[in-house]
């Protein structure tokens, strides 16, 4: 119906693909000239009040929207995934918890749902996050920094701490 096999997603299964054809139609890629507004209407995007550059609130609005449900219920099913989308929810959820999680999860595939549509792509899961692998090099990285700026002297990681 639009062009592209969205099962590619990791969570969406058939009966989650039936229920977007009929809550989305088969040009809703139309309505909407970017997937930030997809997002906003699917109300899976926070309602960030800044004033003055300090941020005041963010919460998700209350308005229900069943495309919005749908994108829930596939990032909730996402927490034992081992794929990118699970590291992402994973790491969001150690960080602010499970709500946002899902919230954050949902708006990554509803994104990801709404450029595979509009620009007729396939998925590709190079492009959806960052690797395990790499990340934890990174944090390797980030706390040898840490260590040696508290210490004073060269750390080797690799070998042994050498104090």
């Amino acid at each position: 119906m639009w062009g592209v096999n969205v099962f590619e997603i990791p969570g969406i299964s058939h009966l989650t693909a039936l229920e977007l054809m009929s809550e989305l139609g088969h040009d809703f890629t139309r309505k909407f000239p970017s997937s930030k507004q997809f997002c906003c209407w699917c109300n899976i995007s926070p309602n960030t009040k800044i004033s003055g550059g300090k941020r005041i609130s963010s919460h998700v609005p209350h308005r229900r929207n069943n495309v919005g449900l749908i994108f829930r219920s596939i990032a909730s099913s996402l927490a034992n995934a081992k794929n990118q989308l699970g590291n992402f929810y994973r790491r969001i959820r150690s960080r602010t918890g499970g709500k946002a999680a899902v919230i954050a999860t949902a708006h990554k595939v509803a994104e990801i749902f709404f450029a595979m549509v509009a620009n007729q792509t396939t998925y590709n899961p190079e492009k959806v996050g960052i690797d395990e692998k790499v990340l934890l090099e990174k944090r390797i990285t980030r706390y040898k920094r840490e260590l040696e700026r508290i210490t004073g002297t060269h750390i080797e990681i690799g070998n042994a701490c050498v104090p």
